[in-house]
C-alpha cells in the first residue's frame, strides 16, 4: 500500500528537488491553535521547532504502530482510515479539515466509536477557532483537555488488534 505514495514523493523530489524542503520549512515551528501541542507552546515547555520535530516523529511512530497492530485485520479500512487520521490528531500544524482525510474510510470500516472519536476531534478543532483567545475555562477544555482525552481514546481504539484477525468489515461497533 505504501508503494504508490512513496513513488509519488520520489517522483516529486526528482522533478522539483526543493519542493520537499520548502513544504517542510513552511510549517516548521508553526503550532496551530487547534493542535494538541498548543498548550505545550503556550506554557513554554519546548520551542516550536522542537515541537514540530517531536510531532512529526510521533505521527510516523503511530502510523507504524497502527499498521503493526492491525496487520492481521481481514479488511484494511480501519487501518487505512486511522492512519490517515493520525496527522490531524497529532500534527503541530493542523486544521479541522485535515481529519476529513480518514473519516470516509473509517466510516466504511464499521467502527462507529473510532469514527466518532475522529469526528469529535474535528468538531472541537473547529470550535477552538470560534473561541476568543485567553485563558478561559472554555479554551482550556476545548483546546487542551478534551483533545488529549480524544487522543488517548483514538490511540487505544485504533491500535487494538482484531481477535484472530478475521473480524469482518461493517460489523456493528466492535
Amino acid at each position: 500500500m505504501a508503494t504508490g505514495p512513496i513513488a509519488a514523493v520520489l517522483a516529486g523530489g526528482l522533478i522539483c528537488p526543493g519542493s520537499l524542503g520548502n513544504a517542510s520549512a513552511a510549517t516548521a515551528g508553526r503550532i496551530s491553535r487547534a493542535s494538541i501541542w498548543r498548550p505545550v507552546i503556550e506554557l513554554g515547555f519546548l520551542p516550536a521547532t522542537t515541537i514540530t520535530a517531536v510531532a512529526t516523529i510521533a505521527i510516523a511512530m503511530v502510523v507504524v504502530l497502527i499498521a503493526w497492530r492491525r496487520r492481521r485485520d481481514a479488511a484494511p479500512e480501519l487501518s487505512a482510515g486511522a492512519s490517515l487520521s493520525v496527522f490531524g490528531m497529532f500534527a503541530s500544524y493542523t486544521l479541522p479539515w485535515y481529519l476529513m482525510w480518514g473519516l470516509p474510510t473509517l466510516a466504511m470500516s464499521g467502527d462507529l466509536a473510532l469514527t466518532a472519536i475522529v469526528a469529535s476531534r474535528g468538531s472541537l478543532m473547529a470550535a477552538s477557532y470560534q473561541l476568543a483567545t485567553g485563558s478561559s475555562v472554555q479554551v482550556l477544555l476545548i483546546s487542551g483537555v478534551a483533545p488529549v482525552l480524544l487522543l488517548v481514546a483514538f490511540l487505544w481504539r485504533s491500535t487494538r488488534a482484531s481477535p484472530g484477525g478475521c473480524e469482518p468489515t461493517g460489523s456493528v461497533n466492535r
